[in-house]
Order: structure tokens, then C-alpha cells, then sequence
């Protein structure tokens, strides 16, 4: 493999960035990400939402995986 070739390869890449809560209207940080997957059938993603007490997180995860990996609070 040679300096100039990928280490995921071509099509393996994401943004992510964050936003502290002294920058957003509500006060409330901000996170954001994109995966850069490509579209695949069957879906890669299976929607999923946790819920205990008065917290909620929903979000996707890989079928078969536990946990959201991608998500909101």
C-alpha cells in the first residue's frame, strides 16, 4: 500500500463536528455527523429509539448491534 493510496479506501469518510451550548439559541450543545456511507439493499441502518425515565435517545444502528450509532438526545 503506498502513501497515496486510502487507508478505508476511496468511498470511507465523515464529517463530524460539535457546538458548544454558549453558541447555540436553547443553550443546548450541538452535534452533527455524516458517514459518507453509500446506499445499500438491503439498508445498512435499522431506526431505534431508547426511552428510561424522562430521557429519550433515538436514532439508527446496525441490525443485530446494541446501542444507537447515530443519533439525538
Amino acid at each position: 500500500m503506498g502513501l497515496d493510496t486510502p487507508l478505508l479506501g476511496d468511498n470511507m469518510a465523515s464529517n463530524n463536528w460539535a457546538v458548544h451550548g454558549d453558541h447555540t439559541e436553547n443553550g443546548s450543545p450541538l452535534l452533527a455527523n455524516d458517514p459518507h456511507l453509500q446506499t445499500t439493499i438491503p439498508a445498512n441502518w435499522v431506526p431505534m429509539e431508547i426511552v428510561w425515565g424522562d430521557i429519550s435517545v433515538s436514532g439508527v444502528t446496525m441490525p443485530g448491534a446494541p446501542g444507537i450509532h447515530i443519533g439525538r438526545t
